[in-house]
């Protein structure tokens, strides 16, 4: 069997094309194709997609990757948005009264970027304004006024406590961990074993007199705490006051340019009230690294032996005694034993330590 009749010639295996039949020098001189080439169906399919207008529809593709299926998705979609009117912004915005759930709001196309920019530049202002008027003169001579008022007013508290005690026949002193009543005997403090070698009547008569002194310094304490808070809540109400001065124009500038948006508005409105209610938030930190307002003394419970070492680093940091299990035990046992000397670099307990036991 022959297969001459299959024969091709070279020449016909051979593609000949003439240049010269080319209206262009290079193909950068042709516009884009925009036809998908081979892919009539998927098209017909992409194009009734894109054009059904209700929720709850989805397209998928699929095919050979390197094939440009995102290219022509892509340049699909734009050509479709591009008839389509722009979108309107959607922002979350955080829910003052409940944090794990924000809130969405609505904004014309722009104004969203826009309302972040201008709440941006709010809180950077007050970032700076806030520190500049708590640090001012004024409001510093209003915070000492305040304070120098409970001062005079614990003083004389403490004036009228002192005179009771004086009455009852004893003194009264302060320690790192409060007041310590001590019995005087025609005008000076009685010792331990002084106290000892009394009468029983009269050292009955002298415990009688101290637990009614005792009463007098709970309602001393009490009323000194009432002073202080009496004071925090009139510090926390300049600070109010203060900041809401410091802020008012800038918050009422914000709320006037958003007025049209009722949501945009209350949303202001509620960062207002949040930072007001936060100020601290931005002020500048405490010299010290732990702030304690309020604390006369911190007390740290169940430390090891090695907890010593860091009794007097917190102090420093927090100016405010600090007093640990170990370290009140020893003071016990030292007070017991009548020893009388201070044992420095364990904190300003044991600096303080008195021969007399504390009663």
């Amino acid at each position: 069997m022959t297969l001459s009749r299959w024969e091709v010639s070279s020449k016909e295996l051979c593609a000949r094309f003439d240049p010269d039949q080319l209206s262009f020098e290079t193909t950068e001189a042709l516009p884009s194709c925009e036809e998908v080439i081979g892919q009539e169906r998927a098209v017909r399919a992409m194009e009734f997609g894109l054009n059904i207008q209700d929720r709850g529809y989805n397209i998928y593709v699929s095919g050979i990757p390197g094939t440009g299926k995102s290219t022509i998705i892509k340049g699909m979609i734009k050509r479709v948005a591009e008839t389509q009117p722009v979108p309107e912004d959607w922002l979350y915005v955080n829910n003052f009264q409940d944090r794990d759930r924000p809130k969405a709001i609505q904004l014309p196309a722009g104004r969203g970027r826009e309302f972040q920019r201008d709440m941006d530049r709010l809180i950077d202002s007050l970032k700076e304004e806030f520190p500049r008027v708590f640090q001012s003169p004024e409001y510093q001579e209003q915070l000492r006024l305040l304070e120098d008022n409970f001062a005079k007013s614990r003083e004389s508290l403490s004036g009228e406590l002192e005179e009771r005690a004086k009455e009852y026949g004893f003194a009264i002193e302060r320690s790192p961990l409060g007041m310590v009543v001590i019995p005087l005997y025609k005008g000076k403090p009685l010792q331990a074993d002084q106290l000892e070698r009394l009468d029983p009547e009269v050292q009955s008569e002298i415990q009688r007199k101290e637990k009614e002194i005792h009463v007098y310094i709970h309602t001393f304490v009490h009323q000194v705490r009432a002073l202080r808070e009496e004071l925090n809540a009139k510090i926390e109400a300049l600070n109010h006051q203060v900041a809401q001065y410091t802020s008012e124009h800038a918050f009422e500038k914000l709320k006037e340019k958003y007025l049209p948006f009722p949501k945009v508005w209350e949303y202001i409105q509620a960062a207002q009230r949040d930072i007001l209610e936060n100020i601290k938030d931005f002020l500048s930190e405490p010299e010290t690294p732990f702030a304690v307002p309020g604390a006369e003394a911190l007390f740290i419970s169940c430390t090891g032996l090695q907890g010593h070492a860091a009794i007097a680093a917190l102090e420093a940091a927090t100016a405010r005694p600090v007093v640990t299990s170990n370290q009140a035990q020893v003071w016990e046992a030292l007070s017991l034993l009548e020893y009388g000397r201070p044992l420095h670099g364990y904190g300003r307990l044991l600096d303080s330590l008195v021969p007399a036991r504390a009663a």
